[in-house]
């Protein structure tokens, strides 16, 4: 941090005045924000809300890269901390492992995605609703 009060290299000390200084400069920063930019721009965040595009490639990889370190974290538990009578079953402890992690993905794929059709549906709604009151 640019503002160290105390070095970091003291163990508690060092990472307290970070701790206090870094809410402490958000709450001065927030502060000097003139009240009619804040309002506008929460008035704008109301009204326009952010719609990103689903990037599934980038979704699919950050899967299998979570997946890949959760397996070879597991692989090393059992190689370490596994008895001999573990590891020919190593290969199953795995697959289910990676059929879990497949599980709680697609499960909150289909969660995240009801999710975001509701809200458009809204959104939908919304803009009608608006261009009703218009004509």
């Amino acid at each position: 941090m640019l503002l160290d009060l105390i070095p970091d290299f003291n163990p508690v000390l060092g990472l307290l005045d970070d701790m206090l200084l870094l809410p402490l400069g958000l709450w001065v920063f927030y502060k000097l924000i003139p009240a009619q930019v804040m309002q506008e721009c929460r008035q704008r965040a109301e009204e326009e809300p952010l719609l990103l595009e689903r990037n599934w490639v980038v979704a699919v990889l950050v899967f299998v890269l979570w997946t890949a370190g959760l397996l070879l974290l597991v692989h090393w538990l059992v190689r370490q901390y596994g008895d001999d009578d573990l590891r020919p079953y190593e290969w199953a402890v795995l697959a289910g492992t990676g059929g879990v992690a497949a599980i709680v993905f697609s499960v909150w794929m289909i969660s995240r995605l009801r999710y975001e059709a509701r809200r458009r549906d809204e959104w939908n709604v919304a803009l009608l609703a608006d261009a009703g009151r218009v004509l």
